[in-house]
């Protein structure tokens, strides 16, 4: 049984008979992150963005994980960050996120950024306090309802459900300058607010397997869905081909399906730095990175479940 006194994320999670060790992901120092401690897993927030930077979670083996009731109530941090620097329920409640023709139903979810029952372990009482803490908004992404309740939620699915052995698990927002804008009414505050919004998400699984260090990368579009909502302000073409740093998942060639990809395209569009290990996935389900410089593209190739078997 892993120890579970300690709240946050833990680098020696898997280790065992090799003294394995996966740190957290190293970013810039800036004012921007707020690293915060919940039980069985760590968020580290950016307050500029106001999402999740990533979240790390631990999950121990499927004997070891406690199944508790789904809270109910979404709340914001507060002994960490102020609530003006967090998306909450002033925008998801916001009338903007209802389509009129499918029952004003709102589009986009409160996505969790590490899945509910990911941190679900230890005692009883631990396992309900890790349930509550994956539902403060620093946890939660506006992600498109079909993103959050289709083909992201299974691969969800698969990490807690069919992996046997213990993991370590990274996921987050990726950030880039051409994002677009949301604009809405406030549900609470009546009032005109905006921020932007993360067009792609990530997730990075570390696990163990035939006594060597192995991880495997994933990302995800809602660029296309996204460009459906009247209340969502794309740049133009001009202004994006100007940024900094492009997008090296611009090319994904299908919305709403997770690709496997290698975890250095993650690194290069989030600025994080990964601990090593074991990379083994075929060309087909990889593209290069690219920079403002250029540099070709490749098509990803959607994983299927037989590749996901064999990679776990």
């Amino acid at each position: 049984m892993p120890d579970t006194t300690v709240l946050g994320y833990r680098s020696d999670f898997l280790k065992g008979a090799s003294d394995f060790e996966v740190t957290l992901p190293e970013v810039e120092t800036n004012n921007s992150n707020v690293v915060i401690d919940y039980r069985h897993f760590t968020t580290c927030f950016n307050v500029q963005r106001k999402f999740a930077l990533y979240c790390a979670c631990n999950i121990p083996l499927k004997e070891e994980r406690i199944k508790v009731e789904r809270p109910t109530n979404f709340k914001k941090e507060t002994e960490r960050l102020n609530v003006e620097v967090q998306i909450g329920d002033d925008f998801y409640k916001s009338k903007e996120n209802d389509h009129p023709t499918i029952g004003n139903k709102n589009l986009l979810d409160r996505g969790h950024v590490i899945r509910r029952e990911y941190p679900q372990w230890g005692t009883k009482e631990m396992a309900e306090t890790a349930a509550k803490d994956t539902f403060f908004y620093t946890n939660i992404a506006p992600q498109y309802y079909l993103l959050n309740q289709g083909d992201w939620k299974e691969l969800e699915d698969h990490i807690i459900k069919k992996v046997k052995n213990k993991v370590s698990v990274f996921s987050g927002c990726i950030f880039m300058q051409g994002d677009p804008v949301a604009v809405y009414v406030g549900a609470e505050t009546n009032q005109t607010q905006s921020f932007r919004i993360p067009t792609k998400f990530w997730k990075v699984v570390y696990y163990v397997k035939d006594d060597r260090l192995h991880r495997i990368a994933f990302v995800l579009s809602q660029e296309s869905s996204l460009q459906n909502m009247d209340f969502v302000f794309f740049p133009n073409n001009r202004v994006r081909s100007k940024s900094f740093m492009k997008d090296p998942f611009s090319d994904l060639d299908e919305d709403l399906k997770p690709f496997i990809v290698e975890v250095d395209a993650i690194e290069a569009a989030t600025g994080l730095s990964f601990a090593p290990a074991d990379e083994k996935i075929e060309r087909r389900f990889t593209k290069n990175t690219f920079l403002l410089t250029g540099g070709s593209q490749s098509n990803f190739t959607r994983y299927s479940e037989e590749d996901l078997i064999r990679f776990l």
